[in-house]
């Protein structure tokens, strides 16, 4: 995995609150058999809790596929991977962790999420219009519209998106 060229790129995040079952402790409180707390009539309690969700796409194909997840579901547990003989689950799970983690502390902290490149707003090449218009399709910087393929510069909505590119 190369630092100068991403696998994915991390479009954003979103939090929604969910109710979810509490944690419980065995010891002290009526539980089920995974730790949950039951209430009186033996359902498990919910609760509303707080759910970070990113969407993220491929690179090279940031305007056609966008995957929305649970945070949580993305990190890698190496004591989830038994059945992972060779060990190749865990190491794409921790390779795709290691894209979207600095842009999630990012958000967790209030920040913008970084970038990898030259931001669109630095370029004298484009409008500030423009510049919008790209950040709609996905693209956020320079490097992104070098990097765009004939097929992906159709779909943005600027004319002589090829001269551009130049």
């Amino acid at each position: 995995m190369s630092e100068a060229q991403p696998l994915i790129r991390v479009i954003g995040f979103k939090q929604s609150y969910e109710k979810l079952p509490v944690k419980g402790d065995p010891v002290k409180e009526k539980c089920d058999i995974k730790g949950y707390k039951l209430d009186a009539s033996g359902r498990r309690i919910l609760e509303l809790q707080p759910e970070d969700w990113v969407t993220y796409s491929p690179s090279h194909s940031p305007l056609n596929t966008r995957t929305t997840e649970r945070v949580r579901h993305l990190l890698p547990d190496p004591s989830l991977m038994g059945e992972d003989q060779d060990g190749e689950k865990l190491r794409f799970m921790t390779a795709r962790w290691n894209q979207i983690e600095p842009a999630y502390a990012a958000f967790k902290s209030g920040q913008e999420i970084p970038l990898n490149g030259t931001a669109l707003a630095a370029w004298s090449g484009v409008t500030p219009e423009q510049a919008e218009v790209l950040r709609t399709a996905g693209i956020r910087t320079v490097e992104e519209v070098r990097d765009l393929t004939d097929g992906q510069l159709d779909r943005v909505r600027l004319p002589n998106m090829r001269d551009l590119r130049k």
